[in-house]
């Protein structure tokens, strides 16, 4: 079995300083997103979803206290302009403009037109950029270029060597998806020489110190509900196994078993 010292060694000549992972996690609701800060969450990613008029405003009000709530507890909050793919240009844009005056921390956009449009009139505000299912270190270099992207969303289908190459060479933070078609698997490990190996059984957590080695400076966890109790579990159960992580260095050996 080739070591993750080994597969570093390997494939990240020129990898950047190991750094403390950063927690994401997706929330459903302002409900969700409190529970995703309380479990430990350093960023949390909500969508926005247009609704009739009453409960729009309604829900608005609410994710503004979800923001204030973030805040206080040193949190950051991420509205998530891409699940909803149907809205109008001037929905989109009078999101944004809702979103920047509410206070959210970035925009995570996936249409590059929506993202140079950000860019161009609110360029305070971060941009996590979504990434195409090719990405590779070239594009990854040209969104940031294009757009001043501040951290890229790879697709969870990339191999660590793309993935050591993008955060070597592209000057913006890289994000990764922990959310694979069984609980505790890295997807993004799929076609390594190690996943293949093991029959895709590899353990995502013991990955921890390999992607904080070469770059990465956040791993997004998805709850397999809305329910808040699995939300908090979820964020809770990586947020303990990142620290513990941190704490033990190249020790590290697992030990934390998914929820």
């Amino acid at each position: 079995m080739m070591s993750s010292a080994l597969l570093h060694s390997t494939i990240a000549p020129a990898a950047p300083q190991s750094a403390r992972l950063q927690l994401g996690c997706l929330a459903a609701s302002p409900a969700t997103v409190r529970a995703a800060v309380d479990a430990g969450a350093d960023w949390v990613r909500i969508a926005f979803r247009s609704q009739p008029p009453l409960m729009h405003a309604a829900r608005n009000n609410r994710l503004s206290g979800a923001v204030r709530y973030a805040h206080k507890r040193g949190r950051k909050l991420v509205l998530d302009m891409a699940v909803q793919t149907d809205l109008s240009w001037q929905e989109r844009s009078h999101a944004i403009s809702w979103a920047v005056e509410q206070g959210f921390d970035a925009l995570a956009i996936a249409d590059l037109s929506l993202a140079l449009y950000c860019a161009t009139h609110y360029p305070s505000i971060p941009l996590h950029i979504i990434a195409p299912a090719d990405i590779c270190p070239r594009t990854a270099h040209l969104l940031k270029l294009q757009v001043n992207a501040a951290r890229i969303l790879v697709p969870h289908y990339i191999s660590l060597a793309q993935l050591a190459a993008i955060c070597a060479n592209v000057n913006a933070e890289i994000e990764v998806s922990a959310a694979g078609p069984v609980p505790g698997q890295m997807s993004l490990t799929c076609n390594d020489p190690c996943y293949l190996a093991e029959q895709g059984t590899r353990d995502a957590l013991l990955r921890l110190p390999l992607l904080a080695s070469i770059g990465v400076h956040a791993i997004q966890v998805e709850p397999r509900s809305d329910m808040p109790d699995d939300v908090a579990n979820m964020a809770y159960t990586w947020k303990t196994a990142i620290d513990r992580c941190h704490a033990a260095g190249p020790n590290w050996q697992g030990g934390f078993n998914m929820m």
